[in-house]
Parts: structure tokens; C-alpha cells; sequence
């Protein structure tokens, strides 16, 4: 695809979560979904495609814990190989903690698990090795069958890249859409039937 085709709406994945460098992420269609109040859950986790690149850049995942107890987190790096090991930390009442994740390689992701209570997850990654800028997003607490991402720009002299994450035990399987300003939705066979091995992400140029 050439460089200065401008991204406005991407993907359709199938079977596992999206989003990454700065994407939005949000389900298709309205449905009902019975939730346990905030107070009431007591584990769970958050899902960090923040992506990375060469040496130099750093990630940051931010966690807020808003409850009158302190919360364990455990952290685990996911990328495009074997996946880091957990990593556990204390996020006490009413604070906030800043915990540095891996930020090596484009495909570079982070899964924050929480245990005795419900905090918030965030991440900020500031781009070094000859690259700048700084992105910031909220992790997300869900998986689903199909994300957009409608902020992908590679217009001339810019690279984005479509971080997709298999944070489960199965190996899963995406397809990825492009729609452009001038033509229909793109659809090659190398973003088609894509596998992706568990506790895996993949950065997709």
C-alpha cells in the first residue's frame, strides 16, 4: 500500500483483542451486558497492546487503585516471542503506581492482572531511538470478535502500525480490513486467516 494512503477505518479481527501505538478500540453494536458493580469485583484483568520499538523507547502502564484496600497486580510482557515473566506489585488505597513495561519490538504488549480488589489501567509510551512522540491509552477490561481502528495515518514520511494480541492459551485467528479514501476495502491474502500462537502479539505495518 503506498505511503501516502490515508488510513480512516481498520480492522475486522477475529477470535482476540486489538489496539496499539494510539488506537481506538470499541465494539460493534449495542447489547446488554450484566456487569458487577465496581465495588463488588475483586479480580480480573486489563489488556495493554502498547507496542514498542527500537532501543530507546520507553512504556509506562499506570495503575490507579480508587478502593479503601490495597490490590495485587501481576504483570506480564507479550510479544512476538516467548512472553516475559509475571511480575507482581502492590497498588495501595487511593494511589496510583507506575510500573515499567517491556517496550522491545513493534509488537510489544503488556496483560495486567488484578487480584483483591479493582484497579484501573493505563498505559503512556514515548518513542526513542532516533523516533519521537508520545501516546497514551487505556488498557481495555474485554476481548471481542471484531475492533476498528480509525486513527491509522501513513501518509508520506509516517509509519503506523496494527498491534494485535492473543493473550489466551489457544492460538487464534484475524483477518484485517483497510478502508481508504478512494477505494474499497482492501483485503490481501497475507492479512487473511491469520494465526496467532497464544500468549503472542504481532505488529502489523
Amino acid at each position: 500500500m503506498r505511503s501516502r494512503v490515508q488510513i480512516l477505518v481498520a480492522v475486522l479481527v477475529a477470535g482476540l483483542m486489538v489496539a496499539g501505538g494510539t488506537f481506538l478500540d470499541r465494539q460493534v453494536g449495542l447489547r446488554t451486558r450484566s456487569q458487577l458493580p465496581r465495588s463488588s469485583v475483586t479480580s480480573g484483568a486489563w489488556f495493554c497492546p502498547h507496542g514498542g520499538g527500537p532501543k530507546g523507547w520507553n512504556v509506562t502502564l499506570e495503575v490507579a487503585n480508587p478502593g479503601q484496600s490495597a490490590v495485587t497486580i501481576r504483570v506480564t510482557s507479550i510479544g512476538d516471542g516467548k512472553p516475559g515473566l509475571p511480575a507482581s506489585f502492590t497498588v495501595e488505597p487511593g494511589s496510583t503506581l507506575a510500573v515499567p513495561a517491556s517496550a522491545d519490538g513493534r509488537a510489544a504488549s503488556s496483560t495486567v492482572e488484578y487480584f483483591g480488589g479493582w484497579v484501573a489501567v493505563g498505559w503512556v509510551s514515548r518513542a526513542g531511538g532516533g523516533e519521537s512522540g508520545v501516546a497514551a491509552e487505556p488498557c481495555t477490561e474485554r476481548t471481542a470478535s471484531r475492533w476498528f481502528a480509525p486513527d491509522g495515518d501513513t501518509t508520506e514520511g509516517q509509519d503506523a502500525y496494527l498491534i494485535v494480541m492473543n493473550p489466551f492459551s489457544a492460538k487464534a485467528i484475524f483477518d484485517v480490513v483497510v478502508t481508504t479514501t478512494d477505494q474499497a476495502p482492501v483485503r490481501t491474502s497475507d492479512l487473511t486467516d491469520v494465526p496467532l500462537s497464544p500468549d503472542r502479539a504481532v505488529a502489523i505495518h
